[in-house]
């Protein structure tokens, strides 16, 4: 789906946003307390974390993210 003029995708109801911009690129919706250690290399926001632009994304990170992110909907969905 489109949400705030992003492409956005649901799960068991709202999962993950992302979009680009000049310095980054930002995932919207995913930030599991439980990874905070791992997303400190990372500027992050109220539900948002920040990959810089100049540097490959860390996907082992976003694999993580996006499972917690699944498993919590999963938990409010029932």
């Amino acid at each position: 789906m489109i949400s705030y003029g992003m492409p956005y995708y649901k799960y068991n109801g709202p999962l993950v946003g992302f979009a680009a911009y000049k310095a980054h690129i930002s995932l919207f919706g995913a930030l599991p307390e439980e990874l905070g250690d791992e997303l400190k290399a990372y500027e992050t926001g109220k539900g948002t974390v920040r990959f810089p632009i100049d540097r490959p994304l860390p996907v082992g990170l976003i694999r993580k993210l996006l499972r917690a992110r699944v498993a919590k909907n999963d938990v409010l969905r029932r």
